[in-house]
């Protein structure tokens, strides 16, 4: 029984590491990700002219787990490796959130306004591999950004912005499986804004020459598909 038990383990074992030992990218290979956002930084900025002198404003914002806020939270990738070290892809992020409240006077309750917030972003990019023969390969990422947000509320106000701009990162795909990896992603994003409801709202306060910009550093873990 001992010898059996041994022997199952050795075949085990020999399978996993004949496994690895054969993980890589090879030229040809599709793969399908999907990604969440552990840890991001977002920092809203705006740069302004006013009569008092230069105009600049922040908003900050830290997101830790997958929730909305984390603004990128997390999408779905396909790239097509053209060769061992380049794998240009697509990638697509997709957030929905409702937001509902309800106020109560006197035990009569009257529901509040809905609000809904949505955040679309396809990024085509580009993955350059370090190491292409090995159960730990670290890449590199360079790519554009399109993103849009949109906020509804009820009844009937709505706005909406756009974002475009480059996006940078490092990473690296932990092979379990010949075909199988979990990833680990920090990626930089730029965004040059267009958000026509806050241009008119500061250039109501009297400032000009407004420049909108939004940056972001997100920290992603994940799993891949090499078919």
């Amino acid at each position: 029984m001992k010898a059996w038990s041994l022997a199952c383990a050795v075949v085990i074992l020999s399978a996993l590491a004949n496994s690895q030992a054969q993980a890589q990218v090879d030229e040809g290979d599709l793969r399908l990700s999907f990604d969440l956002s552990l840890i991001s930084f977002r920092m809203d900025r705006v740069k302004a002219d006013s009569a008092a002198g230069d105009y600049v404003g922040k908003e900050n914002e830290l997101g830790l787990g997958t929730g909305m806020s984390a603004f990128g939270s997390g999408g779905i990738g396909i790239a097509y490796a053209a060769s061992r070290h380049v794998l240009p892809g697509l990638y697509l992020s997709y957030q929905r959130v409702k937001l509902s409240s309800e106020v109560e006077v006197d035990d009569d309750s009257n529901d509040g306004p809905e609000t809904t917030f949505s955040q679309l972003e396809i990024r085509p990019n580009v993955e350059l591999t370090f190491v292409t023969n090995a159960s730990f390969v670290p890449y590199g990422v360079v790519g554009f950004s399109y993103l849009r947000r949109d906020r509804s509320t009820d009844p009937g106000n709505e706005t909406d912005h756009y974002g475009v701009g480059p996006v940078l990162g490092l990473g690296a795909h932990a092979f379990a499986a010949r075909n199988v990896s979990f990833d680990f992603s920090l990626t930089f994003r730029a965004l040059f804004i267009d958000n026509d409801a806050r241009q008119d709202a500061l250039e109501n306060l009297g400032l000009d020459d407004i420049k909108q910009r939004e940056y972001a550093l997100m920290f992603n873990f994940g799993a891949s598909l090499w078919l």
